[in-house]
């Protein structure tokens, strides 16, 4: 597996930084962001952490940086003391929680075995936040071994506090970072809305206990929807990634079987335009006129207003279009065509077929869930109920702004080890439709156990929220792409 790279943001004194994960050693890199984006050229080296202890690398060229960073912001700029206190207490906290967050991904190793391979090691290697997949123990942000499971550990003084939605108690409070402004923190306080829950579980139907599973299947999962912002940032995933640059915070995991319709549709936006000679010729004037005025060039002006009245001189000078001249002017004072009733001429409108711009895909599904056991029938009531609440809107504190529902990531899954080689893949999607028919059969009819419906019929459909761009398209490689 290469190593991986994200994009850290805000993380330490709202600096832009990449990092680069290598999920085969354990090793972060932080480096500046690189100078041409999407070349793959590497920014130049600033810090590094092989375990839980780090180096910098170019500690007066990382301060450097950092200074002219706060003075772009408007900040005050920091001494060789201060910076290198932030960077222990804000910086690598948070490089920690992000490498963390890569190297205990089971989806970011070749496969099942060396993900649990190398995760234990690491966690033997004392890198902060590692949790050990025999154990589930799990090293501190300090870079010591837990004595307990971490489903055990409830006290507050613990780094692994849970609560009801799967992440840390601390996320759900506004982050002051160093450097913020009084309009970001605003914001942060007003993204604090009330708590409309959620498991980081996965919900699996049909459940086989089991396992493993040599199907392929389609996983969605929801997170939290992160604004663009006014970036011109086309990550694919920047709508779901935390402040940190990182995949956010992640909810329920749904695995559904393939269905037998799977399609996918690309679309861009043309539409008929029209231009006539004559209103070439105004327009023409127009953007010389405008030209010269931006300018303050006279010449410029007196220029594009000659133009169009040479134009219109010749125009009704020629005895072909002198009477289609006047009957076009006519007929625009009036609102009328008087064109064809006089001339019995049409204006050629040298019409054209222009791009407008992209189209947004949208996907439906249609699955049917039929329980065939007890836990089987409480697995798709959550199922059901996890899309409900995560599609939903939720309200501020004060109920005074509504937050916008949580999106999806959706991929398609090649026997439960990697994302589909011949199958598209999909950007953040919003769930804009779902639909439920309890009785799909056209009958009713239950268990008698618990009173579980005996069939389920789910319509979605989503769209992404982002369009696809020619490069998201690999012109070679072993997938298929966007």
């Amino acid at each position: 597996m290469a190593e991986i790279k994200s994009v850290s943001k805000n993380a330490f004194g709202r600096m832009v930084l990449d990092q680069y994960v290598d999920p085969s050693t354990g090793q972060i890199e932080v480096r500046s962001a690189e100078a041409i984006f999407g070349t793959g050229i590497k920014g130049d080296l600033l810090a590094i952490s092989t375990g839980k202890n780090w180096k910098l690398v170019d500690p007066e060229g990382f301060r450097r940086r950092y200074n002219n960073n706060q003075t772009t912001q408007g900040l005050k700029t920091v001494s060789k003391e201060e910076f290198e206190r932030l960077w222990n207490t804000i910086g690598v906290p948070a490089m920690n929680n992000d490498r963390a967050a890569v190297l205990n991904n089971p989806e970011n190793y070749d496969s099942i075995e060396i993900s649990e391979g190398n995760r234990a090691a690491f966690y033997q290697k004392n890198i902060p936040g590692i949790k050990d997949p025999k154990t589930g123990l799990m090293v501190s942000s300090t870079g010591v071994k837990q004595t307990l499971p971490t489903q055990e550990e409830q006290t507050e003084s613990e780094d692994t506090t849970q609560n009801s939605g799967g992440g840390e108690e601390e996320d759900k409070k506004p982050t002051f970072i160093l450097g913020e402004s009084q309009e970001t923190i605003d914001q942060t306080i007003l993204a604090a809305g009330k708590d409309k829950g959620g498991k980081n579980e996965t919900l699996r139907y049909p459940l086989d206990p089991s396992g493993p599973f040599e199907y392929d299947y389609i996983k969605i999962t929801a997170y939290d929807y992160k604004p663009s912002g006014l970036d011109n940032d086309y990550n694919p995933d920047k709508n779901i990634q935390s402040a940190s640059g990182g995949i956010g915070q992640k909810y329920e995991t749904v695995v559904l079987p393939m269905q037998p319709t799977l399609s996918e549709t690309n679309g861009v936006s043309w539409s008929n335009d029209q231009l006539n000679p004559i209103q070439r010729a105004f327009g023409e004037a127009a953007a010389g006129t405008i030209k010269g005025i931006g300018d303050m060039n006279v010449e410029e002006i007196g220029k594009a207003l000659g133009n169009l009245g040479t134009d219109i001189k010749k125009a009704f000078g020629d005895s072909t279009t002198k009477s289609f001249v006047t009957a076009y002017f006519a007929g625009q004072a009036v609102g009328a065509n008087l064109v064809g009733r006089t001339t019995g001429m049409v204006i050629n409108p040298n019409l054209e077929l222009l791009f407008n711009g992209p189209n947004l895909r949208s996907f439906n599904f249609n699955f049917k869930l039929t329980p065939r056991s007890a836990d089987e029938s409480v697995v798709c009531r959550k199922i059901i109920r996890a899309f409900k609440r995560n599609m939903a809107v939720s309200r501020t504190e004060a109920d005074l702004f509504l937050l916008s529902p949580r999106i999806f990531k959706l991929e398609y899954i090649f026997k439960d080890k990697t994302v589909h080689p011949f199958l598209n893949k999909f950007k953040p999607c919003a769930l804009t439709n779902f639909a439920v028919n309890y009785t799909p059969d056209g009958s009713y009819a239950t268990f008698n156990q618990d009173g579980g419906m005996t069939q389920y019929n789910l319509d979605f459909t989503f769209s992404e929220v982002m369009p696809i761009y020619a490069e998201d398209i690999p012109t070679d490689g072993d997938t298929m792409g966007y």
